[in-house]
């Protein structure tokens, strides 16, 4: 395949093991900085500018102390300079329920954090990584919504139930 056809998701295809274990080892390197922005930050990768950074970030503290981040997320969203990928994560948000905020939040980050770390030098197409950010939400809402229905029922249970 000539390279210049090749694309992160062609890469990805072709070694879907080394993929995982990209977003996982620069996910472990950003978490290690013990702070939300590095995860943002990286987002430059594809396409969130340093500049979007510190609104995210405040958007995200709102959410993760359960306040209403709805007047911070407009106001971002009214900016000139607003990426697709950021106007994802806060859109996502934007429009999920209070209760599962913060999930929605957290998954949309490790989605696009994700597709970052396997662009593999390829330049990310932003409609790859705003869907990475919708699945990496949807995941992390529903994978909490699950843990929640499950508390009272092991996951051996759930997984052989027939019914």
């Amino acid at each position: 395949m000539d390279l210049e056809a090749r694309t992160s998701q062609s890469a990805i295809a072709a070694d879907p093991a080394a993929a995982y274990r990209a977003a996982i080892s620069l996910a472990e390197e950003d978490a290690r900085q013990r702070a939300l922005k590095y995860f943002l930050m990286r987002l430059e990768i594809v396409g969130v500018t340093l500049d979007e950074t510190e609104p995210l970030r405040q958007i995200a503290e709102s959410v993760i102390i359960g306040a209403d981040p709805t007047s911070a997320i407009e106001a971002y969203l009214k900016a000139p300079t607003t990426s697709p990928v950021g106007s994802a994560l806060a859109t996502i948000v934007l429009q999920e329920v209070p209760e599962r905020r913060r999930e929605a939040l957290l998954g949309a980050i490790l989605g696009a954090h994700a597709a970052a770390a396997t662009s593999f030098g390829f330049k990310p197409d932003p409609g790859t990584i705003v869907a990475s950010a919708v699945i990496g939400a949807a995941t992390t809402t529903n994978f909490a919504m699950l843990t929640r229905m499950l508390f009272d029922r092991s996951w051996t249970e759930y997984a052989s139930a027939r019914d």
